[in-house]
């Protein structure tokens, strides 16, 4: 808070700032309450804001911590209160994150037209954030706008391709539209960037669910790729389904993956400009070119099947040499984009 006034003890033969002072205890508390709710522990972050905001009741990002730790509570109508009064004292650096928080609180509240038009307004002077086009696309989700939701998780994609998160809600979304290929590639995209997430074991059985269920069935195949070779369902079909148990279970998403990969490179053309194109089939494909397919299916499976991690433990050296790998791809794509900015 610089600027604040400076408080000088008579004659001016010494001064301190007693701004100063309280801004360093209020930012000890903020920060305290920032790891409380980063670990889960809401009510004791609410705490340390409700202490923040004793010594300074003007506090924006006291306030602004305070509505996301509510949020989390499912406290919606606190969250609304407190995101409000971030959002009307005008606070540059605060207003897009607290916008965010409003939104939530009123989607929360079941007020989705009016969390939706919240940050729609947001949009000329934040546009390109990922974020919001992230939140947006929930939204548009909430109230079946699925053209528009699917359009906004893509922009956000474009901007960070490897968000597990971003790439878990474009899966949803094109299941809905029946788009059952490509939201089989975002699910293991999901799981790609995060393995160890809270929904890695949901997001493996849902992997063999839309094979099974969609993918491999010629009357419930869905809508393929545009280019897409219109066999897929047959090839699958001549595969084995899996029995009981887990070992069976990813016997039969090794082989189906590694089908869906090649008759979708068979059919790639410069001409696709999708997101499934552009950024999901090449790094699939490009994992069983350079050798990491067995590793890349454990690691994918870690979180739902035990037997993959343990292959994982005892085959590190390959572990080792995916991730390493893997984080050779995205800093080479990271620069690649720095230099397409400029």
């Amino acid at each position: 808070m610089k600027g604040r006034i400076r408080y000088w003890i008579s004659m001016g033969l010494l001064a301190f700032s007693l701004t100063a002072a309280g801004q360093s205890q209020e930012m000890v508390l903020i920060n305290q309450g920032v790891r409380l709710h980063d670990a889960g522990k809401y009510n004791e972050a609410i705490a340390c804001y409700d202490k923040v905001l004793k010594m300074n009741p003007h506090s924006a990002r006291a306030m602004s911590e305070m509505a996301m730790s509510l949020l989390h509570l499912q406290r919606y109508e606190e969250a609304l209160r407190y995101s409000t009064r971030v959002i009307n004292m005008h606070n540059e650096a605060l207003l897009l994150s607290a916008s965010i928080v409003k939104s939530s609180a009123l989607s929360g509240l079941q007020r989705y037209d009016d969390a939706v038009r919240l940050l729609e307004d947001l949009l000329p002077k934040y546009g390109d954030d990922e974020l919001l086009l992230y939140n947006l696309s929930v939204g548009y989700q909430q109230l079946e706008k699925w053209d528009k939701a699917i359009a906004c998780i893509e922009k956000a994609i474009d901007a960070n391709e490897y968000n597990s998160t971003y790439y878990q809600q474009y899966a949803e979304l094109l299941e809905e539209e029946e788009r059952y290929v490509e939201a089989y590639f975002s699910t293991m995209a999901a799981l790609l960037y995060d393995a160890t997430n809270d929904d890695a074991k949901q997001l493996c059985e849902a992997l063999t669910e839309l094979l099974r269920e969609n993918i491999s069935t010629s009357d419930n195949a869905g809508v393929l790729p545009a280019g897409m070779d219109k066999s897929i369902s047959q090839r699958l079909q001549k595969i084995a389904p899996p029995t009981n148990g887990n070992t069976e279970q990813f016997r039969y998403l090794m082989e189906a993956t590694r089908t869906l990969c090649e008759v979708a490179e068979l059919s790639a053309s410069d001409e696709n400009d999708a997101v499934f194109w552009t950024y999901l089939l090449p790094v699939f494909t490009n994992i069983i070119s350079e050798g990491h397919y067995d590793v890349f299916m454990r690691y994918i499976t870690v979180g739902a099947y035990p037997e993959s991690l343990a292959w994982l433990k005892k085959n590190a050296e390959q572990y080792r040499a995916f991730v390493a790998w893997l984080e050779e791809q995205c800093s080479s794509e990271a620069e690649q984009s720095e230099e397409d900015t400029e």
